[in-house]
This record gives C-alpha cells, sequence and structure tokens, in this order.
C-alpha cells in the first residue's frame, strides 16, 4: 500500500521521528514522507513512532491502497528534483 506520512511536533522529537521515517519511507519534503509499505511495514512504522508522540504533536498517515487513486499536483520543484 502507498503510505503518505506527515507531522508537526517539536524539533528534538522531529529529528528522531524523520530518522525512524526514513527507514521505512522516502523524504519528501522536510516533514513529509511517502512510499510503499507492506502492512506489516506499516504496523512496524506505526509502533516504532508511537513513543514520540506527546499530546501537543500530530502525527498523520493517508494511506491509499490502489495507486490509481492518488494523483499529484506540483507548484514549485517537483519532489524527484527536490533534495536537500
Amino acid at each position: 500500500m502507498k503510505v503518505i506520512a506527515v507531522y508537526d511536533m517539536d524539533a528534538k522529537r522531529g529529528r528522531e521521528v524523520r530518522k525512524i521515517c526514513a527507514r521505512y519511507l522516502n523524504p519528501v519534503q522536510r516533514s513529509v514522507f511517502e512510499g510503499e509499505l507492506t502492512e506489516r511495514q506499516y504496523k512496524e512504522l506505526r509502533d516504532a513512532l508511537r513513543k514520540y508522540i506527546r499530546e501537543e504533536d500530530q502525527l498523520v498517515f493517508y494511506t491509499v491502497r490502489n495507486p490509481k487513486w492518488l494523483r499529484r499536483d506540483y507548484l514549485g520543484i517537483p519532489v524527484i528534483d527536490f533534495w536537500w
């Protein structure tokens, strides 16, 4: 399944979340990741991130089981060409 992860949190915990997300997904922007995961990998990712989430944080997962339902529109630099 296609997974998109988006987070907004404290910078210190955000660095740890970024490292974990990068093990499973590809970076799109500083706090946005996407990639193909199995159900098991998706569960592992969620479990690994759970300890970093606090009440004031937000971590959102979007899942798409059929890629034909996902469409991207870009303004600015496309994801493929953007890396920092």
